[in-house]
């Protein structure tokens, strides 16, 4: 597993727990408010139902009042049953009563909870009367249940495009490092090998000259590299200084790497970071000019193109290269980490860049200014 791959792994799972752990809490405070809320309304409802059974005892009435109460109220959902002694007087539970009952205890009778509440008190016949009152918490269960199937569906949606979103991000922050890897490879290998060719080997002095120019011509293609790291820091960090460029200058600097290129400039200047420009010029005549040197530049009307007649590519490897992504080692030629670079420059710009196979061979690069 590579390393962005481990801290990816690593990210979705500090994710994934921060997530699951706030909702876990969140539902968990909701349904204990919501529990509580239910509890303090059914001890007032028993509150209210024991102050009116005792004025009803307090009557000779033989029950009958306490009797048409009691109905009225298991109509209309109330669950209650009231005792003298051990004796059943009115009312009916869903359930056995408890033996050796608390005050205020929750109870389960099959798939519905309960919640059970047991008053006593003195009648004035001087009996003792219990009242047995029960609360159906099987809808505050339900809508928890309910939520947290909601909230559950939710956290899975959002954490998946957390997932997409972090996954692609970090892929791209890492996709230049892998190319990086690749071009730094090519030169320090050249570079060791010559190193140890001119210290074991018994060499002339034509080969030690030989060895020597391919080694600084290895060191200078590193320090190339590098140079492009410090641009990239700078386009992702959005250090850039947006000021009118003129093309002419920068076209002088490209003729000096390249005096073979032809440039038609029909434009004054364009607006934007003339470092990154600059690096963005270089960094597309190296990619399209590996193979032969028949390069053009025109400029003209907001864009800029690069064609090179002799650099062949189909339009698989042109699709590859306009969607910014990992090109196969086999068909890298050194444009991996180059044609990365240029995207982002030219996305900071504000401006598009499209590769294209020229009909009869070759191939055009293409600069949209805005």
């Amino acid at each position: 597993m590579k390393l962005w791959e481990k801290n990816y792994v690593l990210a979705m799972g500090l994710i994934m727990l921060i997530l699951y752990g706030s909702m876990f809490f969140v539902l968990r405070a909701s349904f204990k408010m919501n529990f509580d809320n239910v509890c303090n309304i059914a001890i007032r409802n028993e509150q209210s139902i024991a102050y009116l059974v005792q004025s009803f005892l307090n009557e000779d009435t033989e029950y009958t009042k306490l009797k048409l109460y009691c109905q009225g109220m298991q109509r209309q959902g109330s669950l209650f049953s009231i005792y003298r002694g051990d004796t059943w007087i009115v009312g009916g539970l869903p359930f056995q009563i408890p033996s050796g009952s608390q005050d205020i205890q929750m109870l389960r009778e099959g798939n519905t909870r309960y919640l059970f509440i047991n008053n006593s008190f003195s009648g004035q016949d001087g009996n003792k009367y219990t009242l047995y009152y029960t609360e159906d918490m099987g809808e505050l269960y339900d809508n928890h249940t309910k939520q947290l199937i909601l909230l559950a569906g939710f956290a899975c949606i959002l954490s998946l495009i957390l997932a997409a979103v972090l996954y692609f991000s970090m892929k791209k922050i890492y996709y230049p490092i892998d190319n990086i890897a690749h071009e730094l490879r090519t030169p320090l290998t050249s570079i060791q090998g010559y190193a140890q060719y001119i210290l074991y080997g018994k060499i002339k002095e034509e080969d030690i000259q030989y060895a020597g120019n391919r080694i600084n011509e290895e060191a200078v293609y590193m320090n190339d590299i590098i140079e492009r790291l410090l641009v990239m820091e700078n386009v992702r960090d959005g250090k850039i200084v947006m000021e009118r460029v003129e093309l002419s200058a920068l076209f002088n600097v490209v003729e000096m790497h390249y005096p073979d290129v032809v440039i038609d400039n029909q434009m004054d200047y364009v607006l934007g970071d003339r470092t990154l420009l600059l690096s963005l010029l270089l960094n597309l005549l190296s990619n399209t000019g590996r193979e032969g040197s028949n390069i053009h530049i025109s400029a003209a009307e907001h864009k800029i193109i690069i064609y090179n007649l002799e650099d062949a590519m189909d339009e698989n490897m042109a699709k590859i290269l306009n969607g910014n992504r990992k090109i196969p080692r086999e068909k890298v030629k050194g444009k991996g980490f180059g044609v990365h670079l240029c995207h982002e420059i030219v996305k900071l710009h504000h401006g598009q860049l499209r590769y294209e196979v020229v009909e009869g061979g070759g191939m055009r690069v293409t600069v949209y200014f805005p």
